[in-house]
């Protein structure tokens, strides 16, 4: 006889740790040893949590310190003095003993810069534009900062004026690690922009979730920290970027702005804040940031989940507050030129569509800019059922069909003004799914009239220069529906030779099956994270228009609100994030669309409370 347990019961897993969103939201903030010198506007540098340096700022209110302090993991200890004191100057460096600062103010903007050997401090060539309230991200002979005046580059001798970002606002924070590799994220005026930098153009990329300036910030172009800053009030928001989006992290135990950070920390995984202001004094607070959770043992929250955490010996349950289930979509601006199944790049507010076809292939290209859709330079070959993945301004194509039908191998590149041909595909074929950027992009599925069976399961990487075959899916299919990274990606459903509700990870090696789709459909669009996506519209059986939407936290996938109108061959901005999606175009028979439409989200957050009796 079965027990009541086995019926309608579940088990109860025990855990050391509480659940968390994501392995980032495992992070922890520790307290360290104070600084000597209580300070804000300070500048910092050093690779790690024990080999930092904190060098000037601002002790009290319109007075300047040339103070440098070293910390060894537990304390700091004073050294030699700058040459020049100074607040709200900016530094790098990604050793305690080979560090840069430049810019301040002194008694009025600086351009001085200095070099750090681990004893002395030497005066060199300095920026070409004086200022204040910078910061930089690099090394001691390879740097970079992105102000409201403009961008320099470091060479280790001198500064050279670059492009500078879109927002090049005071206060933007950065990390990365060379003058040709950097990010710069936030800003005042208020911002969320993310930004990467390649040496020699900007690209725009997906949001931080809360808008401010002046903060910590380190680690790479694809694993960065940015906490606390100004709000423009102080903030202990603590936000971690895996070179696609930002996740919400442990808030930092103080709020304080004007902080400084080891800038030489290469991950998210282990850095320092200190000093800033926390109104209406400066602060001499050292914190800790640690992220030790090795994805083998992370365990991801579940919302409605109750868990036993047998290290604080309580059970909890996990409580949705916010975020993906409580999303809507909501109508964005119309396309010049109706089309289905084209390749989709970029974010909601900066994307970008290409090709497509109904009746015939097209070559037109358009921008989004968040509200209008504007034609640019064409594609060089025009196709349909291309593969696509990128941002706005360095996007690829690869594939698909061109008139009157017949699979290609072409692959086009995008560098924001015009299309080059590049390294052509290995596998012929039309419908793959995309995910990734320019220099670490993937292809996967599609489908070749000329092979028998015609839908082929091959996945294939792009590393900024050319193609290679890696491991199939398990299962072949068309138009899957896709999302993620070249080393984090999902594939979601597709045709296989009929309707498929299939679901697939990719790890940057194999694809694993996972949960399949609530509602078995095909051609739909996807945007997201591996473990944080939406799956929207497409076909249900035997072929009518859906305009249902699922999302998907890793583990299962949840039904939330459908479209505005049903339609399937939806392109999607390839890049977007799980709070901001973009769609476009499609077929709601008889004739393609100009619609667009945009997801709007609060990024996802889940609680887990401690169950009490009363």
């Amino acid at each position: 006889m079965s027990e009541y347990k086995n019926i309608k019961g579940f088990k109860v897993q025990t855990v050391s740790t509480d659940t968390a969103a994501s392995i980032f939201a495992t992070g922890t903030w520790a307290s360290g040893g104070n600084l000597n010198t209580s300070r804000g506007y300070l500048a910092g540098a050093g690779a790690s949590a024990d080999d930092a340096l904190a060098v000037s700022g601002e002790p009290t209110a319109g007075s300047n310190t040339g103070a440098t302090e070293v910390y060894n993991g537990t304390s700091w200890t004073n050294t030699t003095s700058v040459n020049s004191a100074r607040r709200g100057l900016g530094g790098a460096g990604t050793v305690s003993t080979a560090a840069l600062v430049f810019a301040g103010y002194t008694t009025g903007s600086s351009a001085l810069t200095e070099l750090w050997n681990g004893s002395t401090w030497t005066e060199v060539n300095d920026l070409n534009t004086a200022r204040y309230g910078v910061y930089g991200s690099g090394t001691s002979t390879s740097a970079i900062t992105d102000h409201s005046v403009n961008a320099e580059s470091w060479n280790g001798t001198s500064w050279t004026n670059v492009t500078s970002s879109s927002s090049p606002s005071e206060g933007r924070n950065q990390a990365g690690a060379s003058n040709t590799d950097a990010l710069a994220f936030g800003g005042s005026p208020l911002t969320t922009e993310t930004e990467l930098w390649n040496g020699s153009t900007w690209t725009e990329l997906n949001d931080l979730n809360t808008a401010r300036y002046a903060g910590a910030s380190f680690g790479s172009t694809t694993s960065a920290l940015f906490a606390q800053g100004s709000t423009p009030t102080p903030t202990n928001v603590t936000e971690g970027w895996d070179g696609t989006s930002w996740a919400t992290g442990q808030n930092a135990a103080t709020s304080r702005a004007n902080v400084g950070s080891s800038k030489g920390s290469t991950s998210n995984s282990t850095g320092l804040s200190f000093g800033g202001f926390a109104p209406p004094f400066s602060t001499n607070a050292t914190e800790e940031w640690s992220l030790t959770t090795p994805p083998a043992s992370f365990q991801q929250s579940n919302v409605g989940q109750i868990f036993y955490n047998s290290t604080s010996d309580a059970f909890k349950v996990t409580k949705q507050n916010s975020g993906a289930p409580l999303g809507t979509w909501a109508s964005g601006g119309s396309l010049n030129s109706a089309r289905i199944r084209g390749g989709g790049s970029g974010i909601q507010t900066a994307a970008l569509y290409a090709g497509g076809d109904q009746p015939v292939p097209f070559t037109n290209v358009e921008n989004y800019n968040g509200t209008s859709w504007t034609e640019v330079n064409d594609i060089n070959t025009a196709r349909g059922r291309v593969g696509s993945f990128g941002v706005q301004t360095s996007a690829l194509i690869a594939g698909g069909s061109a008139y009157p039908g017949s699979p290609v191998t072409n692959t086009e590149l995008y560098n924001g003004t015009s299309w080059t041909e590049v390294n052509d595909i290995v596998t012929t074929r039309n419908g793959m799914g995309g995910a990734g950027v320019t220099t670490a992009g993937l292809i996967f599925g599609g489908d070749n009239p000329a092979l028998s069976p015609a839908r082929v399961a091959n996945t294939e990487e792009y590393n900024g220069t050319s193609w290679s075959e890696v491991n199939d899916l398990n299962t072949a299919r068309w138009l899957p529906g896709a999302a993620g990274n070249q080393t984090a990606a999902i594939a979601i459903a597709g045709d296989n030779s009929g309707f498929f509700g299939g679901v697939e990870l990719y790890n940057g090696t194999s694809w694993t099956e996972t949960t399949d789709i609530n509602s078995t459909r095909i051609y739909g669009g996807g945007f997201g994270t591996q473990t944080d996506c939406y799956y929207a519209g497409g076909y249900t059986p035997p072929v009518t228009p859906s305009a249902l939407t699922e999302y998907w936290n890793g583990t299962t996938w949840t039904e939330v609100a459908d479209l505005g109108a049903a339609r399937a061959y939806l392109v999607s901005a390839q890049n977007a994030s799980s709070s901001a999606g973009l769609l476009s175009g499609g077929n709601p028979p008889p004739a393609s669309s100009t619609a667009s439409e945009e997801w709007i989200a609060p990024a996802p957050f889940a609680s887990n409370v401690t169950l009490t009796a009363s």
